[in-house]
């Protein structure tokens, strides 16, 4: 089975459809958060945990106390470059 080789959209119904056939799950159609609607999520306590992968999230977003600010509401945070790291309580 070929998959797309660039990001696609999780409304594009072909590329849904591809990935719940492969998967045999059922797929939501609504894109996730991205990094800065993460940030504000965890201010109001609606998003509690972040997975990063080789990302610099501190460039995200140009005021860095609001990084700050949300990274420290995570109870969970994980950032992956190589070698692994995980903190369960953020260094910030």
């Amino acid at each position: 089975m070929n998959f797309p080789v660039t990001a696609t959209s999780v409304s594009d119904s072909k590329t849904h459809q591809l990935f719940e056939s492969a998967w045999h799950a059922k797929l939501n159609s609504e894109p996730g958060l991205r990094i800065l609607n993460m940030f504000e999520a965890a201010l109001d306590k609606s998003f509690m945990g972040l997975y990063c992968e080789a990302e610099d999230i501190a460039q995200s977003d140009p005021d860095i106390q609001h990084v700050h600010s949300a990274c420290r509401i995570y109870s969970s945070m994980k950032r992956q470059n190589s070698p692994m790291y995980f903190y369960p309580v953020p260094p910030f």
